[in-house]
């Protein structure tokens, strides 16, 4: 029994890992978008190209495992729309209440999880919620500029697609799947839904812009959602969702290195959001 309990630490350790390293991948997200833009390229290019660059990648490693049903689902019905809706947020009403909004996600996820995975909610689970939530808002807060109601329904779009991906690639992993196939076999089936709008916007063919999106497309797609799929192999979905919020407090902390200032509320935001990820289980 006591090597049993050992073992199931050290899996959950594993999978909070995982989690919190592709998280800490989604915190760069902010730069390489950045110098893209900076090159001359639209928003909606940068989403496109990354998600293109995440399906090349995902398509000579699976091959013809990305037709599976399941993973095509997955990328159809989730993380695709996960893609679109969040970029229409921060269209809309800006990358302070677009991030808001999608951090609602673990949210949802909790209660979800209940009904379609069997997990329990317990009080230690809903503590790490609140601090984490709360943590994100404050983060976000020096970003945050008046709301409209179609940046309000995209945030929220992106909150269930986000949660949707979260919620499946557990059921899947449980199922036998590769992580492989969970983080990179839904790609090719967002980039299709994506495709339209490398149409509809403007982009510059340079080694700036090429770079740029090439690091979004192998590092904050690929590799973040091949991470985060072997840590939900260990830790149920609404842990895992906790410890995604890692993600504005590592983008804050990484801003910092990089000499952006703190304020206040970022940093209160920073510690409450790491101590709901240690406090989640």
């Amino acid at each position: 029994m006591t090597r049993e309990f050992i073992l199931r630490k050290d899996r959950s350790t594993k999978g909070r890992i995982y989690v919190a390293l592709a998280a800490l991948l989604w915190s760069t997200i902010g730069i390489p978008t950045k110098i893209a833009l900076s090159a001359g390229s639209g928003p909606a290019a940068i989403g496109s190209f990354r998600s293109l660059i995440g399906a090349l990648f995902s398509v000579i490693i699976l091959r013809r495992r990305v037709l599976d049903k399941n993973v095509m689902v997955l990328g159809i019905l989730f993380t695709g729309p996960l893609f679109l809706t969040y970029m229409f947020s921060v269209m809309f009403s800006g990358m302070g209440i677009a991030a808001v909004l999608l951090y609602t996600a673990p949210a949802l996820v909790v209660v979800f999880a209940r009904f379609f995975l069997n997990e329990e909610i317990t009080k230690r689970k809903l503590m790490a919620l609140l601090l984490a939530g709360t943590g994100a808002f404050l983060t976000q807060v020096p970003y945050l500029k008046s709301p409209n109601l179609a940046g309000i329904l995209f945030g929220f779009g992106a909150a269930l697609s986000y949660s949707g991906v979260i919620l499946m690639a557990r059921k899947l992993m449980l199922s036998g799947y590769s992580a492989l196939e969970v983080g990179l076999g839904p790609q090719p089936w967002s980039a299709i839904e994506l495709l339209p709008f490398l149409f509809l916007d403007s982009y510059p063919l340079n080694m700036t812009f090429l770079l740029s999106v090439s690091y979004l497309g192998v590092f904050t797609s690929a590799l973040a959602y091949i991470l985060h799929a072997k840590g939900v192999k260990y830790v149920d979905a609404g842990t895992a969702g906790i410890i995604a919020n890692l993600e504005p407090a590592s983008a804050v902390i990484l801003g910092v290195l990089i000499g952006e200032k703190i304020g206040v509320e970022g940093l209160l935001g920073c510690l409450l959001v790491i101590g709901g990820a240690i406090l989640a289980r």
